[in-house]
C-alpha cells in the first residue's frame, strides 16, 4: 500500500505537459498498479527470506492513515500544479470536481488491470494443475507460465490491435466526413 500511494504521488507531480482528468486517471491507475505489485514483489521476497514480520498491532491503522493523507494532500494539490502548467501554455483552468474524477478513473483503471492480472495467475495456476498429473511439479509450473504468458499474448495482441485499428479508422472516417 506504501509503494502504490507513492506511485500515485508521483503521477500527479507536475510534468512538462497539462493533463486532462481522463489521461490523469489512466495514468494513476496504471502507477498504483505498478507500485501494488512492485510491494507485493517486496512482501514476496520478505516472506521468502524469513523475516521477522512487524507485529505492531496498529501498524496497519496507522499506515492506512498515512497513505490516505499522502494521497489527499497530492490530489489537492495537482490541481494548482495543473493550472500553473495550463497558464504558462495559455490554456483554461481545470475544473473544480477534477480530483473526483480523477479519482474515479484512477480506481477503475487499477482495479481492472488487478482483475486482468489475477486472472492471469488463475489460468497460470490451472494449466500447473493440469499439467501436474502428468508432469513433475516444477516442470508444471514452467510449462503452465510459458502456456499462460503465450495466451495473453495472442489474446492482449488480436484485441488490442484491432480495437486499435478500429479506433483508428473510425476516427479517420469521422475526419473525412468533416472535411
Amino acid at each position: 500500500m506504501i509503494v502504490a500511494t507513492l506511485f500515485f504521488a508521483a503521477s500527479l507531480a507536475p510534468s512538462l505537459v497539462p493533463r486532462g482528468a481522463l489521461i490523469q486517471g489512466v495514468l494513476s491507475g496504471f502507477s498504483i498498479a505498478a507500485g501494488y505489485g512492485i510491494g507485493l514483489g517486496l512482501a514476496a521476497i520478505w516472506r521468502f527470506f524469513q523475516l521477522p514480520k512487524v507485529t505492531f498491532r496498529f501498524l496497519p491503522h496507522l499506515v492506512g492513515a498515512g497513505c490516505i493523507a499522502v494521497a489527499a494532500f497530492t490530489l489537492t494539490r495537482a490541481n494548482g500544479w495543473q493550472n500553473d502548467l495550463r497558464a504558462l501554455v495559455d490554456m483554461p483552468p481545470v475544473e473544480t470536481l477534477r480530483p473526483i474524477s480523477v479519482v474515479l478513473l484512477t480506481a477503475a483503471v487499477f482495479l481492472l488491470i488487478l482483475w486482468l492480472s489475477r486472472g492471469v495467475r488463475l489460468t497460470a495456476r490451472s494449466f500447473r494443475n493440469w499439467l501436474g498429473r502428468f508432469l513433475p511439479g516444477p516442470q508444471a509450473a514452467t510449462i503452465g507460465i510459458v502456456l499462460t504468458a503465450l495466451l495473453a499474448w495472442n489474446l492482449a495482441n488480436g484485441v488490442l490491435v484491432r480495437g486499435a485499428i478500429s479506433v483508428l479508422d473510425a476516427t479517420y472516417a469521422l475526419s473525412l466526413i468533416h472535411i
